[in-house]
């Protein structure tokens, strides 16, 4: 009998199964990577919200309450500022906290001080 040359079904086979793992492999990092830019995304925008919150706190009035003015921007966004006065009535303690579909994105802390004239 003559031997014929070609692939056999168990080659193709095997051939299959390590292209198969090498594609899941590639699109888990795929999945991954998509994943990480989509946090580092959000955290940047919410970064940006809340020092742009902090600005425009400092610039206005120094108050008992503040409350934060989302832009049209940032979707999905909202913001929360907590005052504490730790030392005494002429120091605030800001905490403003940015949530993103209903989940802390960050947490930033500053401190607003009474001048004369505020």
């Amino acid at each position: 009998m003559k031997r014929e040359k070609g692939v056999s079904l168990i080659e193709t086979a095997v051939a299959l199964a390590i292209l198969a793992a090498i594609s899941v492999s590639f699109l888990n990092g795929v999945a991954t990577t998509s994943t990480a830019r989509a946090t580092a995304d959000e955290q940047v925008c919410a970064k940006a919200l809340a020092e742009s919150i902090i600005e425009d706190i400092k610039k206005g009035p120094y108050l008992s309450s503040y409350t934060p003015t989302i832009p049209d921007e940032y979707p999905g966004y909202t913001a929360n500022v907590t005052v504490e006065n730790p030392v005494n009535d002429n120091i605030q303690q800001l905490t403003v906290t940015i949530h993103h579909h209903n989940h802390d994105a960050l947490i930033l802390e500053t401190y607003k001080m009474k001048r004369t004239g505020n």
